[in-house]
């Protein structure tokens, strides 16, 4: 057996501390279906209104969603410092960037885009049937009240409690071993998180975004925004193509998709300018300044070596786990399709 370096020694044991949370979230989406089901026969047997049973199952449901993203943070935090390692603190000093509109903007046509390509392919291996909202049907038709609560618990909770896990504590954490292994290994493991077939492709580059941002920016709270709003501007769509019906809300899709588009192309081509002229710097040799290396790692682990121990980690199992998962589930709906 190869033996490790210090490095190779260092990355193992955080992605360790790192994998175990994860297996606890996977142990705390399980509990959060089982308590989900508990749930909603409690409230079909209780005397409360529609409404009321609707307001409460979802707010109910946001907190769960929230706690079951949360919990696994401190205990990544315990098992790194047990094992004598620093815990990574969250960037949450910094505020939102002068440049957040066109982040924003930017960031909503490069995820837009992926997801057009994503459809493509979904359609082409008649993945269809694996996508699948979180919330109930609300019967073709959102009212005021449900566009109200899908917008907290589609958009609100997922941008704050994903954030905070997928860029907070794990990228964050392997930041020490190059920004290329942080973002790509948090964008695995976002987009395999899922467990869809039909999102993985789209969520892996979204993450590999949002990590990218939150590692330039040196702030949290611009992917927040970012993930908030990009969730809102999916279920915009979705009310409109449900309140001026299929063929008039298509078009209105079509137009605001546009839109964004053509604003988000102006974005980014203003980033690019602007980052061009003012490089993120660091202090070099003979008083000059010198571009931070994108390549720079404080605890360089070898590409090879660092998948090797990924995988052979707490953290692989919980990927694989995870892909497992993922293709059963989507088995299990052409069954269901071939059937019905």
């Amino acid at each position: 057996m190869q033996q490790l370096t210090t490095n190779e020694a260092y990355y193992r044991r955080v992605v360790n501390a790192l994998g175990i949370g994860l297996l606890f979230f996977l142990l705390f989406l399980l509990l959060m279906s089982l308590a989900v089901g508990t749930l909603q026969i409690a409230l079909d047997a209780l005397p409360l209104s529609d409404t009321a049973a609707k307001v409460t199952y979802q707010l109910i449901y946001g907190a769960l969603y929230l706690a079951v993203f949360m919990c696994p943070v401190p205990i990544m935090r315990a098992f790194l410092r047990g094992a004598k390692l620093p815990w990574q603190p969250m960037r949450a000093a910094e505020p939102v960037s002068r440049c957040l509109p066109l982040i924003v903007l930017g960031g909503i046509t490069m995820i837009l885009a992926q997801s057009y390509i994503n459809a493509g392919l979904v359609s082409i291996f008649d993945l269809n049937s694996g996508i699948e909202s979180v919330l109930p049907s609300t019967g073709g038709s959102m009212s005021n009240l449900d566009l109200v609560l899908s917008f907290i618990v589609l958009a609100v909770v997922p941008a704050f409690c994903e954030e905070f896990l997928f860029r907070g504590a794990i990228l964050t954490n392997l930041l020490p071993f190059g920004r290329g292994t942080a973002v790509l290994v948090s964008a695995l493991a976002f987009g395999l998180m899922h467990q869809n077939l039909a999102q993985f492709l789209y969520a892996f580059c979204a993450g590999i975004l949002l990590g990218v941002i939150y590692e330039k920016t040196g702030s949290i709270w611009n992917g927040v925004v970012l993930h908030l709003l990009n969730n809102a501007s999916s279920l915009l769509s979705t009310v409109l193509l449900q309140r001026l019906g299929e063929k008039n809300g298509t078009v209105a899709v079509l137009i605001l998709d546009a839109v964004l588009f053509l604003l988000g192309i102006l974005s980014i081509v203003v980033l690019t300018v602007r980052v061009s002229r003012k490089p993120d710097l660091q202090d070099g040799a003979f008083g000059r300044s010198l571009p931070v290396s994108e390549a720079y790692a404080e605890h360089p682990v070898a590409p090879a070596r660092a998948a090797r121990l990924l995988v052979a980690s707490p953290f692989g199992v919980f990927l694989i786990a995870c892909a497992v998962l993922a293709v059963l589930t989507a088995l299990m709906l052409m069954v269901i399709g071939s059937l019905a």
